[in-house]
């Protein structure tokens, strides 16, 4: 939702004229974040002239790509995985299909965008934490030194996102040692009083943590573009979006 309303009303990239297409995966991930899609339409005023399902897996994504070149689309949302995404760049180009893509976070890997950069060149993501070259914010002077200490081989957006998850775990393991109970029941416990986190700028907010009831986890997100200038992520900042279409969506 922030995707779409950051290209709807913010981007001034967004025209009468475009065409809005959706991809997704048939899994929960894909079929519960198309819900958000589809809300956003509805809201934002604008329909999705076509929508594709892909498998976890799938190689071969001519059908797809051919759906979307004939149904005119000039904006796809992708709500999908990296290598499959990958794939679904190549046989766009391979078609002669240049929209802009609107990518959930699991849909980009840096790692096939700087191999690959023509195919990315109109890619934007949408992605809490912020430039992996901006050490002036603490998580990310964090990770950049315990990955050199601890990490190997490249660094990717998986890695980040794993670092990212694992500064709330760390808080919830110190919560359960401070209750002194490690069992389930006693995790869940910890989770329940966690409350907020501080995720030393890893996200564009920090996430309270709970029960059902009283949990708030982060709306806003980075909106991010792919820049082949700047690694190792290649993405470069746009703006800090939440959208309040999110207070309306139901969860």
């Amino acid at each position: 939702m922030n995707l779409a309303d950051w290209y709807v009303n913010h981007s001034g990239l967004a025209s009468a004229s475009d065409v809005y297409c959706a991809v997704y995966v048939n899994d929960k991930y894909g079929r519960d974040s198309m819900r958000g899609a589809e809300f956003a339409a509805d809201r934002l005023g604008f329909s999705l002239a076509e929508a594709q399902t892909i498998n976890r897996g799938d190689r071969a994504f001519t059908a797809q790509v051919t759906a979307f070149a004939d149904a005119g689309c000039t904006v796809i949302f992708a709500i999908t995985v990296p290598t499959e995404q990958h794939a679904m760049l190549a046989e766009a180009s391979s078609q002669g299909l240049d929209p802009v893509w609107l990518g959930l976070l699991p849909t980009y890997l840096n790692l096939f965008a700087a191999g690959a950069p023509d195919l990315y060149a109109k890619y934007y993501v949408a992605l809490d934490s912020p430039e992996l070259t901006d050490t002036s914010v603490p998580g990310i002077a964090n990770f950049l030194e315990r990955f050199e200490r601890y990490g190997s081989g490249a660094i990717t957006t998986f890695v980040l996102s794993g670092y990212f998850l694992q500064v709330s775990v760390h808080a919830l393991l110190e919560k359960a040692a401070e209750l002194g109970d490690f069992s389930r029941e006693g995790i869940r416990n910890a989770l329940a009083q966690l409350g907020e986190v501080d995720l030393d700028g890893l996200a564009a907010e920090n996430y309270v943590y709970g029960t059902p009831e009283n949990r708030r986890p982060t709306s806003a997100v980075r909106i991010k573009v792919f820049d082949p200038t700047r690694p190792p992520n290649f993405l470069r900042d746009i703006m800090i979006v939440d959208s309040p279409l999110n207070d309306e969506f139901d969860l």
